[in-house]
């Protein structure tokens, strides 16, 4: 039995650059946009609202990608599982974050012109930057197949009765091998004309357990 849940703990709802978690039995996502290297302000009209609002582009980052991972795992889902036992599954699972690189790229290239920003061309901030923590499951008879990709220090944690808590990513920071926080200097994330890549790992399980996904203002509290 696979039962999904989220939740997310904000001080400030409107300002909190987490975008909503999204899970259910065949996926979850998690993104967390960068309030530092974010930290521009943009007056936009979101989607089904009325008015404009101030926004900052790791807020902005954070929901665009969550929205555009969710629904390409939607369509494309089925299609990775019917190559998870092909002898080029690795080359599967590259071409398939190969394009769901392409597919963030467009969409924030989408909203760019949509919302009439012009691209940063500094040093220290980007557009719309963000973390992603995301898993893929696939059930069979005996378990579950886990595909885990993430990019920048969200992480991928799964939770089992034998084993306790086990982190099945690795954070995209400096000295990532060795220290568990996040105070280490981000060396890739998601945005808007940079390079980024996204990292993944696959994991089988067949023993109870919970698969959680999660931004570094969870594990930070711990």
């Amino acid at each position: 039995m696979n039962i999904p849940f989220s939740f997310q703990k904000g001080n400030k709802v409107a300002g909190c650059e987490d975008a909503p978690p999204i899970t259910c039995s065949a996926y979850s996502v998690v993104c967390d946009g960068l309030g530092g290297a974010g930290s521009t302000k943009h007056t936009v009209l979101e989607e089904d609202a009325e008015t404009p609002v101030t926004r900052t582009s790791g807020y902005l980052g954070a929901r665009i990608v969550s929205k555009c991972v969710a629904e390409y795992y939607s369509k494309n889902a089925e299609a990775l599982f019917s190559a998870f036992n092909d002898q080029n599954v690795a080359e599967n699972v590259q071409a398939f974050l190969g394009m769901l690189i392409e597919n963030v790229i467009v969409a924030f290239d989408e909203n760019m012109r949509k919302w009439e920003i012009k691209p940063s061309h500094s040093k220290t901030l980007k557009d719309f930057p963000t973390t992603l923590a995301s898993t893929i499951y696939y059930h069979y008879a005996d378990g579950v197949t886990i595909l885990a990709v993430w990019a920048g220090d969200s992480r991928v944690y799964v939770l089992t009765p034998k084993k306790g808590l086990q982190l099945l990513s690795l954070d995209d920071a400096q000295n990532a091998e060795n220290e568990m926080n996040s105070t280490s200097e981000m060396t890739n994330c998601i945005s808007a004309g940079n390079n980024f890549r996204l990292n993944y790992a696959f994991y089988e399980f067949n023993e109870p357990g919970i698969v959680f996904c999660c931004s570094d203002g969870c594990f930070d509290y711990l």
